[in-house]
């Protein structure tokens, strides 16, 4: 178990300190993937079956790495042939992520333990030896993955303690309405191609800031389509339904 003041002190020459913070943040950026196992396989729902990919999905970062993603999925009700009943469709939202931060004293959570817990400074230090690597490394540019093979993967414990809200279309109206509306809009943007004439010049995000990222999966006549970009890049068509469920969400948290 790792304490500010148990790492004061070199272990076999190393310095642990830095690690120990590296340590931290690299089970913080695990948590997308821990996120991603969360909603890997789509919910059951007694009666229906999901139709297809997921029409929406949002992904939030932050200076670690992925921390929320969503997906809205279309479910149907099954027929012969592999044919649905359109008329019996729904919608179903879910948001996933891990709600405990790994550096967190007080007040204290699950995740903060185990990461405190499963830091074993003499174990490290004997396998950064092994692997012939120095003490006066820069640990911050190191293969983190490397540096602690030794010890214990974060992500079965990251997926045991994933939070997932679901919000079902029949109980917010609001959300189907900004999907219909969001139905025979356009995507209104200049082909660029990278390298050829002027490239248009992106805005990088604020220090520190959030992102999120969006794919929007609609049909073509020629098939279904799939297209991934900065939220903004679909502000007029999704925007407004993600807006319907968070007041959905809250409306429901306060009721």
């Amino acid at each position: 178990m790792a304490s500010p003041s148990e790492l004061d002190a070199p272990v076999d020459g190393y310095d642990l300190r830095t690690p120990y913070q590296v340590w931290r943040w690299w089970i913080e950026s695990r948590k997308g993937e821990a996120i991603e196992q969360v909603l890997g396989t789509p919910d059951e729902i007694a009666g229906k079956r999901p139709f297809g990919l997921p029409l929406i999905r949002f992904t939030k970062f932050n200076d670690f790495g992925a921390f929320v993603t969503g997906e809205i999925r279309l479910y149907c009700d099954p027929m012969e042939a592999g044919a649905v009943k359109r008329e019996d469709c729904m919608y179903r939202l879910r948001r996933a992520y891990v709600p405990h931060a790994a550096g967190h004293y007080k007040p204290d959570n699950p995740v903060a333990i185990w990461t405190r817990e499963n830091f074993d400074a003499r174990r490290l230090a004997a396998h950064l030896k092994a692997e012939g690597i120095a003490p006066d490394t820069d640990w911050w540019r190191a293969d983190r993955a490397k540096l602690f093979s030794v010890l214990p993967s974060p992500l079965p414990m990251l997926v045991e303690h994933a939070t997932v809200v679901r919000l079902d279309s029949g109980e917010c109206p609001a959300m189907v309405a900004a999907m219909n509306a969001a139905e025979n809009g356009r995507i209104d943007w200049r082909t660029d191609m990278y390298g050829i004439g002027d490239d248009v010049r992106s805005k990088p995000p604020g220090p520190h800031a959030v992102t999120v990222q969006m794919t929007l999966r609609i049909a073509t006549p020629t098939g279904p389509a799939t297209i991934e970009a900065p939220a903004a890049a679909f502000e007029e068509i999704v925007t407004p339904i993600l807006t319907a469920a968070d007041g959905c969400e809250k409306a429901r948290e306060k009721s």
